[in-house]
């Protein structure tokens, strides 16, 4: 899953750089990337949209590179999956 999280992030990140995504790595830095702070808020909210979820104002201000959006947008993710599960269940 996280191979699939990461690819995704890289594609809308390289997508809003206007950039090929061969040019973005988990190591690339938001700064790399030429993104102000401006940048990076639209970016988390094109994101958030990709993945249908929300990111708390404290994860934000710790996303500085594609690794640790990967990181949040995992966990988010997965807490999202699990909380639809439980909703699943508590249906029947």
């Amino acid at each position: 899953m996280k191979d699939q999280i990461a690819q995704r992030v890289i594609g809308v990140i390289a997508s809003y750089a206007e950039i090929e995504t061969g040019q973005v790595s988990l190591n690339t830095s938001f700064e790399d990337l030429g993104f102000d702070s401006l940048d990076a808020l639209s970016l988390i909210t094109e994101l958030e949209d990709e993945f249908d979820i929300s990111i708390s104002d404290n994860e934000v201000y710790s996303i500085s590179t594609v690794h640790d959006a990967v990181e949040v947008l995992q966990r988010r993710v997965l807490e999202k999956d699990e909380e639809s599960e439980t909703k699943a269940e508590q249906e029947l």
